[in-house]
């Protein structure tokens, strides 16, 4: 048996994922709220295109269908994106950082486009981080995909 940390239910272990990094191997959701949580915060937004900006002036460009703040949030959590990179690097939070939508598209495909279009346009922006960890890479002006 194991609690869920949302819905503090015991479950049989069944109920849970595994998770290897994990002390006991699972996630600490059940698989119910694990859908509960997936389907609030999945695609609950046209397509749009999005800037984060920090503090001392760098920023990233994006696309996303993702709620705003479940965007950033899994911006900052990954560990090998450029803008995680730089915020773990001054020791801000989510609530340094601002994003702002740009602008809002009738597809993904759209979307992307207009993301690629920003970072071009941006290109020789040494603030701009979309291009920072592709040049330290020695690769192609792209964006990074997740």
């Amino acid at each position: 048996m194991k609690t869920c940390n949302t819905c503090k239910t015991d479950k049989n272990l069944d109920q849970f994922w595994k998770k290897p990094s994990s002390k006991d191997g699972l996630q600490a959701k059940c698989i119910t709220c694990f859908h509960d949580y997936y389907e609030q915060t999945k695609i609950a937004e046209a397509p749009y295109v999005y800037k984060i900006v920090c503090p001392d002036g760098a920023y990233y460009y994006g696309h996303a269908q993702q709620i705003p703040s479940m965007r950033l949030r899994t911006h900052l959590r990954q560990t090998g994106t450029s803008i995680a990179k730089h915020v773990r690097a001054h020791n801000w939070t989510a609530n340094d950082v601002t994003m702002t939508k740009l602008m809002i598209c009738t597809s993904k495909e759209e979307a992307a486009t207009v993301e690629a279009n920003y970072i071009y346009q941006g290109s020789s922006d040494p603030l701009m981080l979309n291009i920072r960890l592709r040049a330290k890479n020695k690769e192609t002006v792209e964006t990074e995909r997740f």
